[in-house]
């Protein structure tokens, strides 16, 4: 294949693919090095454009999918896109594939800031929550309304969150304020609801407790 593309390859482009070809044999390629852990989309042709090569049998584009694949794995926020309506200039025959590939990295990277700030806004909650005073504290509620709030965490996590505290004193208190904060933030689900009745009855309220689930 790279005697046949030095043959065809124009006398402009010749010293620098024999730059490439020793770049490959001696590990100093780009494509050598690890990727940055960066959000990634990779356009890989499976196209068999020029049948005279190897690399472009069935054969060898299975191989080069594979291998494009390999390449890619160690990237943890990555996409792989595999095309055979064009060739080896993907941006000149489907620029729109291209642009739906920036799209794709710009809508990765969006999601990995928003899951740093889901991290971030949980730290601050938890550290928030360690500090609050739990016993014959009449604004407890309150406190723990205003944190759940800034930390926009569901109701599902607020509820796990609830239940675990709920499971021993002294921060059973906490428990109940989270479990109470849920039932009142979605009046519609029955998990919250249900536990709400739960952190009712631990804490002595029996009546209440009828009354909610009821």
């Amino acid at each position: 294949d790279d005697t046949a593309l030095m043959q065809r390859a124009p006398a402009r482009f010749k010293a620098e693919y024999e730059g490439v070809m020793r770049a490959l044999a001696e590990g100093r390629s780009v494509e050598a090095r690890p990727l940055p852990q960066l959000p990634t989309v990779l356009l890989t042709s499976i196209k068999q454009e020029w049948p005279d090569l190897i690399a472009f049998s069935p054969a060898g584009r299975e191989v080069w999918r594979q291998e494009h694949a390999r390449w890619l794995a160690p990237q943890r926020n990555s996409l792989h896109w595999v095309t055979d309506v064009s060739g080896h200039h993907i941006q000149q025959e489907e620029p729109d594939l291209v642009v739906q590939a920036v799209q794709a990295v710009i809508k990765l990277a969006q999601a990995k800031a928003e899951r740093q700030a889901q991290a971030e806004r949980r730290a601050r909650l938890d550290q928030g929550l360690a500090a609050l005073k739990l016993t014959a504290n009449p604004a407890l509620r309150a406190e723990v309304d205003a944190l759940l709030q800034a930390s926009q965490i569901g109701e599902a996590e607020i509820n796990r969150l609830g239940d675990r505290f709920l499971a021993a004193e002294p921060q059973r208190a906490l428990g109940q304020a989270l479990l109470a904060h849920n039932a009142e933030r979605f009046p519609h689900s029955v998990n919250a609801q249900d536990s709400h009745g739960e952190a009712l009855l631990q804490s002595g309220q029996a009546q209440a407790a009828r009354t909610h689930f009821l």
